[in-house]
């Protein structure tokens, strides 16, 4: 946190300790430097990089507050990969806009801008042992950033910020960094252009197995079977269940400058917020994902709803939460949605059936059971006869006895 105005006493003694976790108040690190003056006070994208050096963790994966890991990242920690190379940085929609002068101050020469894109910093993983002398860069570039290396590494382009330091920190002190390949993917809703979005992040090590062979499915999808999801950052809504359901935030119609009423579609139709690209929601399972995002949106609103001091002055925060579980997600329309095919693509990813996939498994577990029931008639009759010939002993009765047995494999029962 930057200072105590942003302390949430309750929050970091009462409830953050129960998860192991405490807060930092960076103020506190700040207010014991020298040679500071008003005009070197920090803000906004700066406190990135001096949370991480000022953290008490020597390897950090550092998640923005909107930042959701899918699956446990201590295999990323793990990994040979991050022991290797040492930081891992995931990569934006947009191509870098880096300007030659910064070349020239780095003593470096110019890459293609093709080579890589841009960094999404919403997470990124670094050991701060080995990659102590990027950091350090990082922050420079930082400290200096909004008057001078933001304005050089990013020349008003999309994303302006501390995104933009950590690669060229890298390079500038010749250490190690893999660089994700696979492309994050946008998902959510289409109001002419596409509104309410988070990024798909993907799985480092899975890329890595390709990016290691020299197959890049950025240059051709087909080269290889999708990687796995592995972060899931969620740009608008943020999921604060005062704000979403603030009528201040949005028009009739659900927008509101840039930002879209996550829980309607461009009708004014009660929706899921994540729902474009179609085929993307369906294959990653999005929807199992967003409904644990309002799950836990519904256990912060009603059970932490007096506990926030931003909170204090707020109204009927749990009940308008409760009522869009009402309204909407607890309803067999946001269980199936709207359209039958999307709804079996989407039920394969997180359990829900359509009423003819439940017919048809219900069909065929019908037709396994005959089976199996004809199976085990057709092998208790074998044992009998195995075990009578035994007894019996006679070549005749033993050859009459296999014959039998042949019968019955060959198609008399089951």
């Amino acid at each position: 946190m930057a200072d105590e105005t942003e302390y949430e006493p309750e929050i970091c003694e009462d409830i953050l300790v129960q998860y192991n976790a405490r807060c930092r108040l960076l103020s506190d690190v700040f207010n014991h430097a020298t040679n500071t003056s008003q005009s070197q006070k920090i803000a906004h994208f700066q406190y990135k990089i001096f949370a991480i050096l000022f953290s008490t963790f020597d390897e950090v994966l550092f998640l923005d507050s909107d930042d959701i890991p899918l699956h446990d990242p201590q295999e990323l920690f793990d990994s040979d990969l991050f022991k290797e190379k040492g930081m891992i940085v995931w990569p934006d929609l947009w191509a870098t806009s880096i300007s030659p002068v910064y070349y020239l101050i780095a003593d470096q020469p110019a890459p293609p801008s093709s080579l890589r894109a841009s960094t999404e910093s919403g997470q990124l993983l670094v050991n701060k042992l080995t990659h102590y002398p990027t950091l350090i860069m990082t922050a420079y570039y930082n400290y200096y950033g909004p008057d001078h290396y933001y304005l050089l590494l990013c020349q008003g382009g999309y994303g302006r910020g501390d995104k933009s330091t950590f690669v060229p920190a890298a390079l500038a002190m010749t250490q190690s960094f893999y660089d994700v390949a696979e492309r994050p993917v946008a998902i959510g809703q289409d109001h002419e252009w596409l509104h309410v979005f988070a990024l798909i992040q993907f799985d480092p090590l899975q890329d890595y197995s390709l990016t290691s062979r020299n197959i890049s499915r950025a240059r051709n999808a087909s080269a290889a079977p999708p990687i796995r999801p592995f972060f899931l950052h969620g740009n608008d809504p943020k999921w604060n269940g005062e704000r979403i359901f603030s009528n201040a935030d949005y028009d009739d119609h659900g927008a509101h400058g840039f930002r879209t009423n996550p829980t309607r579609n461009p009708a004014g139709e009660p929706s899921w917020a994540y729902v474009h690209p179609v085929d993307a929601v369906a294959h990653y399972g999005i929807r199992a994902i967003e409904r644990q995002l309002w799950e836990q949106t519904r256990w912060v609103s009603c059970t932490l709803e007096r506990a926030f001091k931003i909170w204090k002055d707020k109204t009927e925060i749990c009940k308008r939460v409760e009522d869009w579980f009402g309204e909407f997600l607890d309803t067999p329309a946001a269980a199936l949605g709207d359209d039958d095919d999307d709804d079996a693509a989407v039920g394969q990813h997180h359990g829900i059936k359509t009423v003819e996939q439940a017919k048809a498994e219900e069909v065929a577990e019908e037709e396994k059971a005959r089976h199996a029931a004809g199976l085990a008639e057709s092998f208790g009759r074998i044992a009998a006869i195995a075990a009578a010939a035994a007894e019996q002993g006679s070549a005749e009765e033993k050859a009459s006895a296999e014959e039998d047995i042949k019968k019955i494999l060959e198609g008399g029962s089951g």
